[in-house]
């Protein structure tokens, strides 16, 4: 069976989206916090014993990372401050790595510039972590500071050395060339970053503008575009399950008196409130559109006429009986149920057909009677 989602495109609240956005969101910064955080602590682990760095730096980073985790987890802060947290964090990692290379490592030349290489290579894996995490405005401005900081560094590191005669040959260009390629992998990310906010929104344009090529704008329901291809997947499911399917066209009586009587303005607002109705009357896997003017369309998943007939009556009977925008409106509906053989134009023809005779019988009525008969003479050739 089809959900209502699947059905109908229907009007989404915005707020739920966000919120359900957010905590995808939080969940995707748990695990990459809590990965991370198992990372640093098999490099804690498998330290050498002269890795004074490692030694002391890591725990707090640990510490750090699962407590970020849980606050991100129970949502104690918003998320805007939770990611400037975990980008903070994220970006000192590798700057206590560069200072301690720098002033306190004392290692020989050669284990020195590896190190030094390996410390390059994780600021730039922290730097693709920043343009994970944030967006493009704040990634920008965390990676620079992280790039400037890893240059502050070297530079007083090399004045440090070369005072001290304990720079290494060749240290100087070797270090350049690491900083460069920072700053260029900085550049490269940004560019990335423009080109894949620039895509996303394309995709939030066509989403945008597909929804409203398939929504009416009045009511919020789907429109007779949207409709049609709604009943022609459902009409196939019947053809190919053997499953009951049915629909209910639905038509306000006198309408035309309350937009010359009160004007469009009131005949809009009747139009919504009814379409409200029809959708607190169906059920979760039925979907209702307008098909056009005053009239709409219930598909009714899973059922057959009779079910439709009563899933019919419960709607005429909710707007009989309460004034629509200060007006006592009813409606006729007509319904059908897909028969063998029946074509998406077909089972249409018996809905409006049914939906005239209940008009011409005195409207505010459920009518299925050329339906029926249809049933009648499929029943009897098959008997």
């Amino acid at each position: 069976m089809q959900s209502h989602s699947d059905m109908q495109d229907v009007r989404l609240d915005p707020d739920s989206l966000l919120i359900r956005y957010e905590r995808a969101k939080r969940r995707v910064y748990v695990a990459v916090t809590l990965l991370v955080a198992a990372a640093l602590f098999c490099a804690w682990i498998f330290r050498a014993p002269w890795d004074i760095n490692r030694a002391i730096s890591m725990p707090f980073f640990i510490i750090a990372l699962l407590g970020l985790a849980v606050v991100i987890w129970r949502e104690w802060i918003p998320l805007g401050r939770a990611e400037t947290l975990l980008l903070v964090t994220i970006c000192a990692m590798p700057l206590p790595r560069q200072i301690w290379l720098y002033y306190m490592a004392g290692l020989a030349d050669e284990q020195w510039l590896r190190l030094l290489g390996n410390a390059y290579w994780a600021t730039s894996a922290v730097l693709v972590a920043v343009f994970i995490i944030g967006n493009r405005r704040r990634s920008l401005i965390a990676g620079a500071a992280v790039v400037l900081a890893s240059v502050l560094i070297a530079a007083v590191g090399i004045s440090t050395g070369l005072a001290r005669g304990t720079l290494p040959n060749d240290a100087i260009s070797y270090i350049a060339g690491s900083l460069i390629f920072l700053t260029v992998f900085l550049v490269l990310m940004s560019v990335a970053t423009i080109m894949r906010d620039q895509w996303h929104a394309a995709i939030n344009r066509a989403a945008v503008y597909s929804r409203w090529a398939l929504t009416d704008k009045l009511t919020g329901l789907a429109n007779r575009r949207a409709g049609t291809e709604i009943l022609a997947r459902q009409c196939a499911v019947a053809k190919r399950q053997g499953s009951p399917q049915s629909i209910i066209m639905g038509d306000l009586d006198g309408f035309k008196r309350v937009n010359d009587k009160a004007g469009h303005a009131l005949g809009d607002a009747v139009l919504t409130t009814v379409a409200g109705i029809l959708q607190a009357a169906v059920r979760e896997t039925d979907a209702v559109m307008r098909w056009g003017g005053e009239e709409f369309l219930i598909i009714v998943s899973n059922s057959d006429l009779e079910g439709a007939r009563i899933l019919a009556e419960r709607c005429r009977r909710a707007i009989e009986s309460e004034p629509l925008a200060g007006e006592r409106m009813t409606m006729t509906f007509g319904v059908a149920q897909y028969q063998e053989g029946d074509t998406r134009e077909s089972l249409l023809a018996r809905a409006d057909a049914n939906l005239y005779a209940g008009k011409k019988a005195g409207r505010n009525r459920v009518e299925s009677r050329a339906d029926a008969l249809v049933s009648g003479e499929l029943n009897a050739e098959v008997n």
